[in-house]
């Protein structure tokens, strides 16, 4: 289904469309769609044509690859608020680097990759922005490379878990909610 103005503000706070102008952004609403996604569904498999990149509105998603042995090793989780598919748009014949599976029920925008980079052509200040987000995007998988690389499994655990503990619980005791299940972290 196409999206109607209810979405424009959560469309807005997405960092890759925060920049965009007020017709910019009406263009956005009209070429792109609202999917509705169950746990297991497939929203892309490796090596498909690239012609959208997609934020999660509700649920959450699951990038992953198959090892030769047939072991899915997932690569990110993906939760609402959040894009996935977005930096390889910009390669010339893009296709998606892995696959995606919704981990449960929600909803998923679906951007056309040729309007956006239109409006990137159309517009300095979003691509001074999503050059940041792809800048970020890099450091973060540049400390992931360095922490599989310098540590051991059992400190990259700590180290992850870590993270969801706020910074007022540290030194007490606390009860982790994880984004997804065991087997997928």
């Amino acid at each position: 289904m196409a999206l109607s103005s209810l979405f424009l503000e959560p469309i807005k706070k997405l960092f890759l469309f925060a920049a965009l102008d007020d017709r910019q952004l009406q263009e956005v609403l009209d070429t792109s769609h609202i999917l509705p996604i169950e746990a297991g569904d497939v929203i892309f498999k490796l090596g498909e044509p690239l012609n959208y990149f997609y934020a999660i509105n509700k649920g959450s998603v699951k990038i992953s690859l198959v090892s030769h042995d047939g072991n899915e090793k997932v690569i990110e989780i993906v939760n609402a608020g959040s894009y996935f598919a977005a930096v390889v748009i910009f390669n010339d014949k893009p296709k998606f680097p892995a696959n995606a599976y919704a981990l449960e029920s929600g909803e998923i925008f679906k951007f056309d990759r040729k309007v956006y980079l239109k409006m990137l052509d159309e517009s300095p200040s979003t691509n001074r922005r999503v050059l940041q987000y792809m800048g970020g995007r890099m450091q973060k998988f540049v400390g992931e490379i360095s922490d599989l690389c310098l540590h051991s499994a059992s400190y990259r655990l700590i180290n992850y878990l870590l993270c969801f503990i706020e910074d007022d619980h540290k030194g007490n005791s606390v009860t982790l909610e994880l984004p997804a299940a065991k087997n997928v972290i």
